[in-house]
């Protein structure tokens, strides 16, 4: 198989790996106030994305992002997928051709949810926002978040319609 239909592969089975770093899925054994775990692999367990090769059904190595990654959505050329990092407050691109990790870009506190509108021109985040909720637009031309939309109180999971032109956001507290 080669690098890029590996990679591939690999786009659409992230999400699949997510539920296995996330601490959500781990014990809870710190106290309150400390720190889940020290050192690099604890770390790397709480920040990564592990691409699953479909072809032989293996885990590759994991990829580090941003603190806790709630969400991924690929776009619908399948080049690039996109992670929400809930515990940095960024959503972090990876290149699925190559598995290079691009550069973070900053959104609102706790980004929760993405969705991608049909074109894949933008990636719509969903972050619970300090007690409101906002929806962030990112350009995927630029990587370069916009003007956050105010959108309840607590979002939880975000769709784009079929021809793209709403955004819909599940939220828990209205």
């Amino acid at each position: 198989m080669t690098a890029g239909r590996r990679f591939l592969a690999w786009g659409a089975a992230a999400a699949l790996a997510l539920a296995c770093n996330c601490p959500c899925a781990a014990p809870n054994t710190a106290r309150p106030g400390r720190a889940r775990s020290r050192g690099t692999r604890g770390e790397l367990r709480f920040r990564a994305v592990t691409p699953i090769d479909l072809a032989t059904g293996k885990a590759q190595p994991a990829m580090r992002v941003g603190k806790h990654p709630d969400a991924i959505v690929a776009g619908p050329d399948g080049r690039t997928v996109y992670v929400a990092n809930g515990g940095s407050s960024t959503v972090t691109p990876i290149s699925v051709a190559t598995g290079t990790i691009g550069r973070a870009i900053r959104v609102a506190t706790d980004p929760v949810a993405l969705a991608m509108v049909p074109d894949g021109r933008t990636v719509y985040v969903a972050c619970q926002t300090s007690g409101r909720g906002t929806v962030v637009p990112i350009s995927t031309s630029t990587n370069r978040a916009g003007k956050p939309i105010r959108a309840g109180w607590d979002p939880v999971a975000i769709a784009v319609t079929p021809d793209g032109r709403a955004v819909l956001v599940a939220d828990l507290g209205n």
